[in-house]
């Protein structure tokens, strides 16, 4: 594939411009990019792979989703934010956004007037606060965690509608015809956080009154409703108690915030882009203007933003000029509306005949409800639509059918309503367009868009910004949409300089290693555990990796140091960054509220903080505790679950105790499950399919799980089959035996089956297993001797393996499937994996990988343990656990926790062509994977969605600097490898780092140092992996750590047993 240059580098929310077919040019912003390594629009899509030239684009304003190459496209904006990290052209330096200068073209809703060049800074929102936001309250801080749907402001030419009336003053069923071009029910017409489409002085027509009679109305307000808030601490001197955690409405001012406040459009949740929609407060001059452009109507379009017809939002159906149409045309628009009706968005249809006025939304018609003979006509509309609105039919029946029904209908009508039905004066009004007949008698019909003509003689109360009368007034608010805008960035570089540049010239900085520090960020010295001694960095040269800190020893400030890089690490505490939220420490008396945002920090170490009073001060950072603390993953995991928690291969078995049902998984942990969710519904009747899923587990897994394999699926379906056949007997067999009394009660007759069923379960799954183990049989291999792994033979596991606990209940037919592994192992384990096997533990394993050649992880050792699970392998991947040796990761997929991140193992969702665990995959298959595609040449496209970025500038720029900073911490590794290699490696780390007895050719030790000490020298030689040139930071730390394994070497690894570097 060829690479994507860089500044063909297209990002989700950047906007850019193409020419469509017709030669039009065409602005849209990004929804996903190739190089976005998830979004969420491409998991809700069928096929969720998109090629990383490819972008996904929302146009602007007809809002269509469209897809084009990264260089069809001309970029024209990026969307940063205040905090944002960047970096500039191809030296890959790192820089922060520090600031936004944004200059924006607007659109005065429902007009086609509007302002340019107008500072993104006076936008306010619809609506002040957004589930998710922070908010502060006696010195305490907390997180919206729920909103009710905002609250709604009509004015009618009756008065301020209430929408929560409940005296029955309005018709909770007649609609309201919004701009949307859908009609809605009073009583839900709300706006919500993905609803920007409600907003101030948004002009509104439809059925107000009792009586439902059509009439003009306007938004009046738009505001927050009820909340729910969650307090997380408390940061004044003087402790006060805890907020209340439901707010009314009318409440909601007292919440402080002034973060979300200052630049709305710096904000995550309300950032700039087209289409974006607020409210701003006009001058007097920009009155005066609106209201002249407003009064003389060739000015207005000089100045206009185009044809405001193109701005209303109606549904997306093809817009059609005044035209002569059929009767089956009519049927065939009836038939194209349900083809493009969505759930979410369903269209309305109004038939006006005479006085009669009916509405259909939803499958539902209402009519004027002023007598029983217009519930008649309701019901008899609402007939005609019931295939509309109520499942899919092939097409060519629904126009069938729907031709039938309205012939029936006017039929019907004429019946119920006598003279006063005049089929000729039917008109038919939808979201986007009207048919009427001829009124002719030729059959005939017109159809054109339909359009609500304004009300001239409308009270100003009820005029909305749109009408022609509306006056504008100084300091009033507008609503207004985002046509266009230019940003400019100010950034303040590693080196410390600061400038200003246009959004588009700059990058975002996809990948930030550890080592990539930036001015003002907290640090401390490498593997030091006393913080008393903190640094702030002042600057950095990013190309040789060394940094300038000034230290600081409590609140003592100390000398300034230069040094490189990997000398230091980020503070486990200051976790400040611009924008971001703290709370002052209980301890000390600070002069605002004790809750603020920091505004900036200075080289002095201080930060400077706007305080939620609105009030500012200096802090040092020992004071402060980071919104990065206080809601950090232990915070949310509160709200959400945990995705590593899932296991799409465990298997459920329940088991009974007492009176309460539990579920255990393979894992061993418990939880409980309500009687009435597994007591069978039919107190009669035993549902085996039920039943199956709970108890034939084994089976029915294997059967989801090798369906695309022929052979086992055969044996799985057989199973079945015998299954459902023993457990109909065992049914009827027990049901012939219950007395009435237990009949009534069900639980004794219940307990009995299940012991019985799961018996069954049991001799099932042997069978099953047995079955796998002859099909997967590996086959024989002629492998030399000298190009195999080792396999070992232990007679217990050492209690340091990771999963010694772990209690797993094998079945008897495992023996053979833990045989047909070990024979494939000592036929076909490639050279340069070792591994153990316990004969006390069948279950478990372990395992050690040397660093394959041409990597940076060569002439290291990696350990791992594995357990094989209940299941193993038809429904159950291995567990494995890899033994770090040092704190910190040296490769994306695995984690100095322990944690192994492979599709293989289910741990990491993959792209779709990776490798998936499937009956016939074994361990084998594992290790191989493990140290041919993890322990690769190029770790860092490892890490999930970088492989996008292979061929990139950034992608080649990230790779080698994650290659630089891996090789510092191998020296680490290798250093804690030899000092505590742990059981049963042993034996293995002294004979690969320092030889064999038996062999005169050096150990890996060796080796290793003379690597270091050739890639410290001037001019090394190519390396057949992305590392050169060396930085002068990178060199520094080697030679501190070339010392050390000198001396380890010197020594021979006797000396040094202690597990710390």
């Amino acid at each position: 594939m060829a690479e994507i240059k860089e500044d063909q580098e297209i990002f989700a929310g950047d906007i850019v411009s193409f020419i469509n077919k017709d030669g039009r040019t065409v602005r849209g912003a990004v929804e996903v990019s190739g190089l976005d390594s998830e979004s969420d629009i491409l998991e809700s899509m069928e096929n969720a792979e998109l090629p990383k030239e490819m972008l996904k684009i929302f146009t602007y304003p007809k809002h269509e989703l469209v897809d084009k190459e990264m260089n069809e496209v001309i970029l024209l904006d990026r969307s940063l934010l205040a905090g944002d990290t960047v970096r500039r052209g191809k030296t890959g330096e790192i820089g922060t956004v520090i600031s936004l200068d944004i200059k924006t073209d607007l659109r005065v809703l429902d007009t086609n007037m509007g302002f340019k060049n107008i500072c993104a800074k006076r936008f306010e929102p619809f609506v002040r606060l957004s589930e998710g936001d922070k908010v502060a309250h006696n010195g305490w801080i907390g997180q919206i965690r729920d909103l009710e749907e905002d609250k709604i402001g009509i004015m009618t030419s009756h008065g301020l509608l209430d929408l929560e009336d409940d005296r029955g003053q309005i018709n909770p069923d007649f609609r309201l015809l919004s701009s949307r071009g859908v009609y809605e029910p009073i009583s839900d017409w709300r706006r919500n956080e993905e609803d920007s489409s409600v907003y101030l002085g948004q002009q509104l027509y439809g059925n107000y009154t009792k009586k439902g009679d059509e009439s003009f109305a306007k938004v009046t307000d738009v505001g927050n409703g009820d909340a729910e808030v969650n307090w997380v601490a408390f940061g004044n001197h003087e402790f006060t108690p805890m907020p209340k955690n439901e707010w009314y409405s009318s409440e909601l001012w007292q919440l402080q915030a002034p973060w979300l406040e200052e630049d709305i459009a710096n904000t995550e949740g309300q950032g700039i882009t087209l289409g974006a929609r607020y409210k701003i407060k006009i001058t007097d001059d920009e009155a005066k203007s609106l209201n002249y452009l407003r009064n003389n109507p060739e000015a207005e379009k000089l100045n206009a933003f185009g044809d405001v017809s193109a701005w209303q939002s109606l549904t997306p159906l093809q817009q059609y000029k005044k035209a002569e149409i059929t009767f089956q045309d009519v049927i065939d628009l009836l038939v194209r509306i349900t083809d493009t009706n969505e759930d979410d968005n369903s269209p309305w249809i109004k038939i006006d005949f005479g006085k009669y006025s009916v509405i259909t939304y939803e499958g539902e018609s209402i009519c004027k409800y002023d007598s029983k003979r217009g519930e008649r006509v309701a019901e008899k509309i609402n007939g005609l639509f019931d295939p509309i609105f109520y499942g899919k039919q092939d097409k060519a029946k629904m126009q069938h059918e729907i031709k039938e029904r309205i012939e029936r209908l006017f039929a019907e009508l004429g019946k119920i309503l006598g003279n006063q039905f005049e089929p000729d004066k039917l008109k038919i009004h939808m979201s986007a367009f009207t048919m009427e007949s001829a009124g002719d008698g030729t059959g005939k019909w017109r159809q054109y868009r339909t359009i609500i003509k304004e009300d001239p003689n409308l009270t100003a109360s009820v005029r909305g910004q749109g009408h022609s009368k509306f006056e504008h007034k100084n300091d009033s608010a507008v609503s207004v949409e985002v046509v266009d805008y230019r940003v400019k960035c100010k950034v303040q570089w590693q080196s410390g300089e600061i400038d200003e540049y246009k959004s588009t010239e700059l990058f975002p900085a996809l990948h930030i290693n550890d080592h990539d520090f930036c001015p003002n960020d907290f640090v401390v010295r490498e593997n030091r555990e006393d913080l008393d001694e903190w640094g702030n960095v002042i600057s950095v040269d990013f190309a040789e990796k060394q940094l300038v800190v000034q230290w600081h020893s409590d609140k003592t400030l100390k000398e300034r140091e230069t040094l490189s890089v990997f000398d230091i690490a980020d503070h486990p505490d200051y976790k400040f960054r611009m924008g971001e939220l703290v709370v002052g420490t209980n301890a000390t008396e600070l002069p605002g509220s004790g809750v603020g945002m920091v505004k900036s920090i200075l080289p002095s170490g201080h930060l400077e903080i706007l305080w939620a009073d609105r009030t500012e001060s200096l802090v040092l950072p020992v004071n402060l505790i980071s919104e990065h603390v206080l809601f950090g993953d232990a915070y949310e995991e509160e709200e959400e679950i945990n995705e590593e928690d899932y296991d799409e291969f465990t298997v459920n078995k329940l088991v009974i105790s007492g009176d309460e049902e539990e579920i255990a998984d393979s894992d061993g942990s418990w939880e409980s499950e309500s009687e009435e969710d597994v007591v069978m519904e039919d107190k009669k009747k035993v549902d085996l399919d039920e039943e199956l899923k709970g108890f034939v587990n084994v089976s029915a897994g294997a059967k989801n799980t090798v369906k695309s394999e022929p052979e086992l699926t055969a044996v799985i379906e057989n199973t079945l089959e015998a299954a459902h056949s023993k457990i109909q007997e065992i049914a009827d067999k027990w049901e012939s035996k219950m007395s009435d009394e237990e009949k009534d009660t069900q639980e004794q007759f219940h307990e009995k089956f299940l012991e019985e069923l799961d018996q069954e379960n049991t001799r099932l799954e042997e069978k099953a297993n047995e079955m796998i183990a002859e099909i997967t049989e590996p086959p024989s291999n002629d492998v030399p001797l000298d190009e195999l792994g080792a396999v070992h033979y232990f007679e217990l596991p050492s209690p340091t393996h990771a999963f010694y606990k772990t209690k797993t209940e094998q079945p008897k037919s495992f023996l053979k499937i833990y045989n047909s592994e070990i024979k494939r192992l000592q036929t076909s384990l490639p050279k340069g994996i070792h591994i153990w096997t316990y004969e006390s533990r069948l279950d478990l394993f372990s395992f050690a990988i040397e660093g394959p050649a041409g990597t940076p992880y060569e002439y290291c050792l990696f350990f791992f343990d594995i357990c094989l699970p209940d299941g193993y392998p038809l429904t159950s991947p291995p567990k494995v656990h890899f033994k770090s040796a040092i704190k910190q990761k040296i490769n994306p997929n695995l984690y100095d926790t322990g944690n192994v991140c492979l599709s293989l193992l289910g741990t990491w969702a993959a792209k779709r062509d990776s490798e998936d665990w499937t009956y016939n995959s074994n361990l084998l298959q594992l290790l191989v994977s493990l140290q041919g595609l993890t322990l690769n040449s190029e770790p860092y496209y490892n890490e999930a969605g970088y492989d996008r970025q292979k061929d990139t500038a950034s992608g080649m720029e990230n790779a080698k600097s994650y290659n630089e900073f891996i090789t510092v911490k191998l020296c680490d590794h290798v250093i804690s490898t030899i000092r505590n290699p742990g059981e049963p490696f042993e034996q293995l780390t002294k004979e690969f780092y320092f030889g064999s007895e038996c062999s005169e050719s050096e150990g890996a030790l060796a080796k290793f140092i003379e690597k270091i000490k050739v890639l410290k020298s001037e001019s090394p030689d190519d390396l057949p992996y992305p590392l050169l040139p060396i930085s002068k930071g990178c060199k520094s730390a080697l030679s501190v750590k070339l010392e050390k394994l000198k001396d380890i070497k010197t020594e021979n690894g006797e000396k040094f047993t202690s597990p710390l570097c």
